[in-house]
């Protein structure tokens, strides 16, 4: 039986971002400026800084800090929580000061849009990312942070046979996705698969892709 692949409304590739750096957890990016990108708790929109565990091993952060100060390293301690292999963490940089385990995290500052020093410091004093000696002026909504690499695992190659259908409703559910489903009123072609949406002054063409969005500009 020729192998086919059955696309209504999915993804056909994966990736993982990594950041290029040496310490194990790290800034991996923030948002100086936030608008609408990432509500708090209290439903407001303070700024945020995202941390990253590139190594493969649970951190403590007990003893880690977040600084906009460069004569003060230890200006925000985290309490002792734990950031697991490959996880990420939003401490969300409203001066509200809360370090509650198992709870969103604040810190006691806020960022400055038109740019200043931020750092995240190890227990021993190291600093493992610093932006120094300030990060350039922020724009609403837009995260700024460190380069990183791509790796794309790729799950459908170009030019493989493929049944298309674009639903009009959701009354197929998921049973699209059953081996024993029949596609034969789909229609037939190879990928990649797109289709094209009506919106009035522009022709707007709607692709499946195999590309992470980091590498996009």
């Amino acid at each position: 039986m020729k192998s086919v692949i059955r696309i209504a409304l999915g993804l056909v590739s994966a990736w993982t971002c990594i950041a290029s750096v040496s310490a194990q957890v790290v800034i991996s990016e923030f948002v100086a400026d936030n608008k609408t990108t990432l509500a708090d708790e209290d439903g407001q929109f303070p700024d945020w800084i995202e941390i990253y565990n590139t190594g493969t091993s649970t951190v403590n952060l007990s003893g880690w800090s977040l600084t906009d100060d460069p004569t003060r390293q230890a200006r925000w301690l985290f309490p002792a929580t734990n950031l697991t292999a490959k996880g990420f963490m939003v401490v969300f940089a409203s001066a509200k000061n809360r370090k509650v385990i198992g709870a969103p995290l604040h810190t006691d500052f806020s960022l400055k849009a038109s740019g200043e020093y931020l750092a995240l410091v190890e227990p021993n004093g190291t600093v493992a990312t610093e932006f120094a000696p300030t990060f350039p002026k922020q724009y609403p909504d837009i995260s700024y942070g460190l380069g990183q690499d791509v790796i794309t695992n790729q799950l459908v190659a170009a030019g493989n046979p493929a049944t298309v259908l674009i639903p009009t409703s959701p009354a197929l559910g998921l049973t699209w996705t059953q081996t024993s489903f029949d596609d034969s009123g789909w229609s037939a072609g190879i990928t990649g698969v797109g289709y094209e949406s009506a919106v009035a002054g522009f022709a707007v063409n709607n692709y499946v892709a195999s590309v992470g969005v980091c590498s996009l500009p």
